[in-house]
């Protein structure tokens, strides 16, 4: 499985049940909707398709709302589009008017930030202004590059501040109708500074809900104001397309990588977004550039990449996806052979993920198990990008969602329990029947004691999948699993695995016979282990008791490493 999450903005090429049901087969593994197109009814129809493809597919998937933020926008045109020639005039409005070749409406009264000479960018910098003259509220530029454009592009002033208050009356219905549809994500376009992020919580809070917000990235402001952003978002997005205008082109990726070093030491998720497979709006197929691009943002740290056109307006969506899955996977085998471990400092759950971490390489543990009642532990641990997967068991379905934004995890809702062993035990049946952990898995487990109490993980150990019927001195260090024989004199004559069980020690010659030996008695003469050993045969010591416990021909597991028997 892939461990970098993948977000698919849906619209007009993925609209339809099969093509969501075939995304998220492909790896998609949360939904976005950007409300600066269509409208909540159109929204809310997609919502709804994409949970039942979720659902008949078997994934756990989220669905991410996208809201507009204090963004300046242009508006309609009387065209389809209109042709903007180098040289001519062009006059900016804030009344709302039809736009043409001479005026067109944009969605802020710019003019009492701006001065004569400022450059204006719309469309991600396609069309370049310079401002001629103010004129009250209009504005009087002249084109410096110009070409088509289509309404409702995006307009950046780099080195302005427009003061607009966050929340636009659109936006407060959004986030409304992201409370009523239980939507798992906001992004917060052009979040200038936490209080932003502030105004949007409280509209949340106001409402009755409680959603996480991904804080988007494109300005000056919200670089400048990271750290303080990343105390109360939950996440952020680093939007290439804005930022890429605001700054120099040649600065985006020492931005890019600033903030990604931020989240990881803040411990939150970081998303790449826009430009991520764009040759594939129109192609089956992606530029070496983009791969390698993908590929270098995984390994500075993001947690999620979202593509934007590539599956909204795109001919390839289902083909896009698979790319990124594909390419994110090559990624993640070299981020395993470089990554060193980076302690996490803070409270108890900081140290328990630190701990869990360094468990797990000491141990060579199959997986992380995480019981958690908010995510936070999983995104902990999450941050340490550990190879074993990480396996979220919660009580709700939304927390469940809501952790699908963590790198490298994977999960199920379990039922509460009255106490920590038995929501554990709960846990290993439901990881076991999903195929999630098998048989003689090492595991690590992370949970809280008392059970289901938020902020309270305190509880680490290591859990081996199966029944332990034994503890010894082990010599050897090849897990074997094989037959029992209680026969010293049994000659093998088969190739499968068998193990030798007896009271007390035998001579070499017969030990050197089976794959291991196990001892009852706790006496035994080194120099003939040693031998035995040297020739691969595992031998476990001193098991009190376990003649009596097994049986001629079932099988067991010795695991020389961690000193168990287990059936």
């Amino acid at each position: 499985m892939h461990r970098t999450k993948i977000i698919a903005t849906l619209g007009p090429s993925v609209s339809t049940l099969s093509k969501m049901k075939s995304i998220i087969k492909a790896g998609c593994d949360i939904a976005r909707i950007n409300t600066a197109h269509g409208s909540l009814e159109e929204h809310k129809n997609l919502i709804s398709l994409f949970r039942k493809a979720s659902k008949e597919v078997n994934e756990v998937t989220g669905i991410l709302l996208d809201i507009k933020g204090p963004e300046i926008r242009t508006g309609d045109f009387e065209q389809e589009y209109i042709n903007l020639k180098t040289g001519q005039i062009l006059i900016l409005t804030p009344e709302p008017i039809l736009g043409n070749s001479k005026k067109i409406y944009i969605n802020t009264n710019i003019a009492p930030y701006i001065r004569p000479l400022d450059i204006i960018l719309i469309d991600d910098g396609r069309i370049e202004l310079k401002v001629i003259k103010i004129e009250e509220k209009e504005v009087v530029t002249k084109v410096i590059r110009g070409g088509k454009i289509k309404p409702r592009r995006g307009v950046n002033i780099p080195g302005r501040t427009i003061e607009t208050p966050y929340l636009t009356q659109r936006d407060k219905e959004a986030i409304k109708f992201a409370v009523e549809n239980e939507i798992d994500f906001i992004a917060a376009s052009f979040t200038r500074s936490s209080s932003d992020i502030y105004e949007i919580r409280q509209e949340i809070f106001k409402l009755g809900g409680c959603i996480p917000i991904i804080a988007k990235i494109e300005n000056k402001s919200g670089i400048r104001r990271i750290n303080n952003i990343l105390k109360v978002a939950d996440a952020i997005m680093v939007a290439r397309g804005d930022l890429g205008v605001e700054l120099r082109v040649e600065q985006v990726p020492a931005a890019q990588k600033h903030l990604l070093k931020q989240a990881q030491k803040h411990a939150k998720p970081a998303i790449i977004a826009t430009q991520i497979l764009e040759s594939m709006v129109e192609n089956p197929t992606p530029t070496r550039a983009e791969v390698s691009d993908i590929a270098n943002a995984i390994l500075d740290g993001a947690d999620a990449l979202m593509l934007s056109e590539e599956t909204a307006m795109g001919k390839h969506p289902v083909e896009a996806v698979k790319m990124l899955e594909r390419t994110a996977k090559a990624a993640e085998v070299m981020l395993f052979k470089h990554k060193k471990f980076s302690e996490l400092t803070g409270g108890i759950s900081h140290n328990v993920s630190n701990a869990a971490m360094l468990l797990t390489k000491q141990v060579h543990a199959r997986a992380i198990v995480c019981v958690t009642r908010s995510g936070k532990t999983a995104r902990l641990i999450s941050r340490h990008r550990p190879q074993a997967p990480i396996i979220v068991a919660t009580y709700s379905e939304k927390v469940l969602r809501q952790t699908t934004i963590l790198w490298g995890t994977t999960g199920f809702v379990i039922e509460k329990g009255d106490t920590t062993d038995e929501v554990i035990e709960k846990t290993m049946k439901e990881a076991l029947r999903r195929g999630l952990i098998h048989k003689k898995d090492v595991l690590v487990v992370s949970a809280s004691d008392p059970s289901g109490i938020p902020g309270t993980t305190n509880v680490i150990r290591v859990h081996i999948m199966g029944s332990i019927i034994g503890r010894g001195t082990a010599f050897g260090s090849a897990h074997v699993c094989g037959f029992v024989i209680l026969d010293p004199n049994y000659n093998k004559d088969s190739s499968q695995n068998t193990i030798l069980v007896v009271e007390t020690m035998p001579d070499l010659e017969t030990m050197l016979k089976f794959d291991a030996v196990i001892i009852e008695s706790n006496c035994y003469d080194p120099v003939i282990v040693k031998k035995a050993e040297k020739k691969g045969v595992v031998i476990m010591a001193g098991v009190r008791g376990i003649i009596s416990q097994v049986k001629e021909g079932e099988i067991l597991n010795v695991d020389p490493e961690r000193g168990v028997i287990w059936r």
